[in-house]
């Protein structure tokens, strides 16, 4: 295992959604807040989603986004950045590149059922908080 426990709780408290997201709509009305997952409308639902954030922003929701499939910035370095960061905070300005020189993590294998397990289990109760809270609830997520 590569994370230190100190960096794996660091992960785990990025991941509670609820926690971060209350502190906004104790601030603002509901409805100038706007919350999309990765998962379910970015991945799964791209046009859709544009057109959601289109009337959410009052631009002009007809408009033909061009390459809205395309995949782009694909950070191969994400995990690695994070690791410099935390150990050598002072190469935090040259991080993109330094990751680029430290070995390549195979991100499309996914975690042991156990792992994933752990995670939904940690997350269960954060989790029903945040979906009572957007009023949704995010299949991939359960």
């Amino acid at each position: 295992q590569y994370l230190t426990k100190e960096l794996s709780y660091q992960f785990i408290a990025r991941g509670k959604y609820y926690s971060q997201l209350k502190a906004y709509y104790d601030l603002f009305p509901k409805e100038q807040i706007l919350v999309l997952t990765l998962e379910e409308d970015i991945i799964k639902k791209p046009k859709i989603t544009l057109k959601k954030v289109c009337d959410f922003l009052g631009v002009d929701s007809s408009f033909q986004f061009q390459q809205s499939n395309k995949e782009v910035n694909k950070n191969q370095a994400l995990l690695s950045e994070a690791i410099l960061s935390y150990y050598l905070p002072f190469t935090r300005p040259i991080n993109p590149r330094l990751a680029k020189l430290l070995p390549k993590f195979n991100y499309n294998t996914r975690p042991e059922q156990e792992t994933i397990a752990k995670l939904q289990h940690i997350y269960a109760e954060e989790n029903e908080k945040l979906f009572t809270l957007l009023q949704r609830r995010i299949p991939s997520w359960q």
